[in-house]
């Protein structure tokens, strides 16, 4: 019973560190500097500031989704207690969408705004987790629809990876 519970918390407090570590092996590689494997675990060096970064952006990100989907949300629980079968109702898939949509992009957004806390955080290993997260959001500033769009060509390898998976 503890296993899944304790993996969670064991999750949470590697990955902060682990992306550090990650986007700090591909800035030396970008800039021709020396890396090794071992880079990729530096950054359990700065624990403390992976898993703050980590956990601060996760809890924006998630909470800025979930309020936009709480319109959806209240339209979909009037939908289900209304009707006998929602599935049935041309507003289930109305509410549906009236919930998913906005939380996409908001989610979408949040994650464009906090892109480049990891690279600063390398940069500047003595600024604060707060400090790292409003630095992202001012250099995201007017870079997030390039970025966006960078993503979207990725999505055909994601599709690949998926299929590779068998599914």
């Amino acid at each position: 019973v503890a296993v899944p519970f304790l993996g969670v918390f064991i999750s949470w407090a590697i990955t902060g560190p682990m992306q550090l570590g990650f986007h700090a092996f591909f800035q030396g590689l970008i800039r021709r500097e020396r890396v090794e494997v071992g880079t990729l675990f530096k950054g359990f060096e700065r624990w403390g500031q992976g898993l703050g970064l980590f956990f601060v952006t996760t809890i924006i990100i998630v909470c800025a989704t979930l309020a936009a989907a709480i319109p959806g949300g209240v339209m979909l629980g009037f939908v289900l207690s209304e009707s006998g079968r929602p599935e049935e109702s041309p507003l289930f898939i109305v509410a549906l969408f009236a919930m998913m949509l906005p939380a996409v992009i908001v989610g979408n957004y949040m994650w464009l705004r906090y892109a480049m806390v990891y690279f600063i955080a390398n940069d500047h290993p003595s600024l604060g987790v707060l400090d790292v997260i409003k630095q992202s959001v001012e250099r995201m500033r007017g870079h997030k629809w390039r970025l966006f769009v960078l993503s979207l060509t990725f999505i055909g390898w994601h599709i690949l990876g998926l299929l590779a998976l068998g599914f």
